[in-house]
């Protein structure tokens, strides 16, 4: 039509015709062309219709014949074409201004009609991939076992399916990513992977089928051991927990084959088993191509952050707990090392292991030394931890003769001939360059007193980890190590407190803390200086631990005076029980209340002193001496009260009252000087022949001069009212 009406044009152009003609002619041939490019345009789309058309039947022709990989091809072959067909029914709408609404709407109609046709097409696409993947890739437990055809029948279809064609669709409709890191990703690592790492000497076997193959693991005789075992005397996981991830790790490494016997065959066991699964699964399943495999980095390898849902976390953790635990063992893990290297070399390869999720494992045996340094350093914490919440109340006796903060003894580690007497030197220690002043000597000496075994435990774990610090080559892991010492020290002084709470309300128990905070900030004073020099020199000027002496003594000081604090507010209490201000009866009866508390107070120091003698004499003396005192100053209280409201009468039992006071000096000595030297005094007055004159005398002639006036004046009223 195009041609014959260019043919016609061109004839009549050739014309000789007059303008006005001429001009409408111009007209009519413009409204012409209009009117064959409207027409081109209507069969350029029935046209393209006609392709959409084709192509629908040869996607579902596709379909029948299992030809899933063109198939998929054709859905985006189609989708272009509707797009490409949208296109230029938008164009011809906004180019022809002569086209009604009415075309518009029935042409947008045809594309809708046509868009839902291309959805369901990839959606019945969709489920026939998923069906027949589902199909060729099978999982089942008891045993472990993974089944692969190569051709699988969709549910509802006659036609089998090739799985390298369903695995192509799957990859072009953009589906296989999606599937491998949702569903087959996840059962690879749960029903394949885990199970090897629970059984490291599981065999893996490959089996051949008709149309197909047969991946199985099949489980050692030491896992089915355990697992009888399990079932006669009860697992240590109930089924609920069995299903956390948080348990999986746990259960890996409860397995005897983990023990320092297997456990180089082990990991190269489990290196070994889960490349051959890997590999099935590359060969059999993804047809070696790299870009498949990535989509199961995620789900199999994945990040270590995504814990035990990943397999490099299980396996980074299995290389944790596996270290070993000195270096001296580092040797026999050096064949491990090389395995986790070469294994993450070949995920790289299959391309598990990529830009996305990188190498974890090499990273980790590359600061191999430092992991074992931070293992040492979790264990020997664990180890102090075990100490303090353990059996707090057995204890023994220490002597400075006989530990290492001896001065004595460090001294001799020195070379320095410095001869030291026992503790009580009182003179200066001279030797060449070194003198030695007896006080400072003193503050070094470590009394003898009896000790919790915990506190000589931690102080020896201190001490052995000092040592082994001082024997790294790497300042790295001695500095670790230094650390560590710290972080025991500050444990026992913040832990102890808390967990011993109950029994600290014992006495003895409480002032065996005190001795534990002495005892432990004696070594302090001297345990930097014994081991400094040995550390690497980067380090040796930064070693310290001085600085947990004051902590430590404070944390003593302060359970030392709660208990005297305690003590001295129950004497207290005695008396207030008795009160001699409102006493309304004989001299006799405030005589028998006076020696009632008197009694019951020293009492109480007696009983105390039975459990306080785990002190260092010249605090268990300080204690007691402090307690004394203050019997003696309510004695003296009560005799020098000037408002008594008793009656007494004139036979006085002043020998009663004398003899109370005798035994009450006697029961207090080693009190304050002040104190008892009032009682003594007073003692020396009370006679039989006392008077109030006399007693008058006595004042005069400053026999009572270690009393106040007041307390004079209270003597005074106390013995004679008139």
């Amino acid at each position: 039509i195009r041609m014959n009406f260019d043919r016609i044009v061109m004839e009549l152009g050739k014309e000789n015709s007059p303008n006005g003609i001429r001009a409408q002619f111009d007209v009519d041939k413009k409204r012409s062309e209009e009117y064959v490019e409207r027409l081109g345009g209507i069969v350029s789309t029935l046209e393209s219709l006609k392709v959409v058309h084709e192509s629908f039947l040869e996607f579902e022709n596709c379909l029948e014949n299992g030809k899933v990989a063109s198939a998929a091809a054709l859905v985006f072959t189609i989708d272009d074409l509707v797009k490409s067909l949208a296109e230029d029914i938008d164009n011809d709408v906004d180019n022809d201004k002569d086209n009604d609404n009415e075309d518009f709407l029935r042409s947008c109609q045809v594309i809708d009609s046509l868009r839902l046709q291309c959805a369901r097409n990839r959606s019945n696409l969709h489920t026939i991939l998923i069906e027949a993947f589902d199909s060729a890739v099978s999982f089942s437990k008891d045993p472990f076992k993974f089944s692969v055809c190569t051709e699988s029948q969709p549910n509802g279809s006659s036609q089998v399916v090739e799985l390298s064609a369903v695995l192509l669709g799957m990859d072009k409709l953009g589906t296989l990513g999606p599937k491998c890191e949702r569903s087959f990703g996840p059962a690879v690592l749960h029903q394949l992977l885990i199970p090897i790492l629970e059984d490291p000497f599981c065999e893996v076997v490959k089996k051949s089928r008709a149309r197909g193959v047969v991946l199985q693991l099949e489980a050692s005789k030491l896992f089915i051991d355990q697992s009888i075992n399990d079932l006669m005397y009860g697992s240590r996981h109930n089924q609920e927990e069995l299903q956390k991830n948080e348990v999986i790790l746990r259960k890996i490494l409860d397995f005897g084959a983990w023990d320092t016997k297997h456990i180089e065959t082990s990991i190269e066991k489990v290196f070994k088993n889960i490349l051959t699964v890997l590999r099935f699964i590359e060969l059999h399943v993804l047809e070696t191509k790299m870009e498949w495999m990535s989509f199961l980095s995620s789900t199999i390898w994945g990040k270590c952050e995504q814990k035990c849902t990943s397999l490099s976390f299980l396996l980074l953790n299995l290389l944790e707990e596996t270290l070993p635990e000195s270096y001296e063992d580092l040797v026999h893990y050096e064949k491990i090392v090389s395995l986790a290297k070469s294994f993450e070399v070949e995920l790289e390869t299959m391309g598990l292991v990529n830009n996305v999720y990188g190498k974890v494992l090499t990273p980790y045996v590359k600061d191999i030394e430092d992991h074992i340094a931070q293992k040492q350093r979790t264990n020997l914490l664990a180890k102090a931890r075990e100490i303090l919440i353990g059996d707090y109340l057995s204890s023994i006796v220490v002597e400075d003769e006989t530990e290492k903060c001896s001065l004595d003894n460090i001294l001799s580690q020195n070379d320095e001939n410095v001869s030291l007497n026992p503790p009580s030197r009182r003179t200066t220690k001279r030797n060449g360059k070194n003198e030695i002043n007896a006080n400072v000597c003193d503050f070094f000496v470590l009394p003898t007193m009896r000790v919790s075994v915990c506190a000589t435990k931690i102080v020896e774990l201190v001490h052995d980890t000092m040592a082994e610090a001082t024997k790294c080559t790497s300042a790295a892991r001695a500095g670790v190590l230094y650390g560590t010492c710290r972080d025991i020290l500050e444990l026992f002084r913040i832990l102890t407190p808390v967990v011993n709470r109950v029994d600290l309300e014992i006495p003895k128990v409480a002032m065996q803390l005190h001795n534990d905070c002495l005892y432990i900030s004696q070594h302090c004073l001297t345990m930097a200086h014994i081991y400094r020099r040995n550390f690497p020199r980067s380090l040796s000027d930064r070693i310290v631990t001085v600085d947990q002496v004051p902590l430590l003594r404070d944390l003593g000081d302060k359970v030392f005076r709660d208990q005297v604090r305690q003590k001295k507010r129950q004497i207290e209490e005695t008396f207030s029980s008795s009160n001699y201000y409102e006493l309304e009866s004989e001299a006799e009866d405030v005589l028998e209340m006076l020696q009632s508390s008197t009694k019951e107070c020293l009492k109480i120091i007696k009983d105390v002193s039975s459990q306080w003698n785990v002190l260092p004499v010249e605090a268990f003396d300080s204690a007691l001496k402090t307690l004394k005192t203050e019997v003696l100053r309510l004695v003296i209280e009560v005799l020098t009260l000037q408002n008594q409201n008793f009656r007494p009468t004139s036979d006085l039992q002043i020998l009663q009252l004398r003899s109370l006071l005798k035994d009450v000096l006697t029961e207090t000595t080693a009190a304050d000087n002040e104190n008892a030297e009032k009682v003594k005094q007073i003692i020396s007055i009370l006679t039989p022949t006392l008077t109030g004159s006399i007693l008058k005398d006595e004042i005069a002639y400053g026999n009572l001069s270690n009393l106040t006036e007041s307390e004079q004046k209270g003597l005074c009223s106390f013995l004679f009212s008139n």
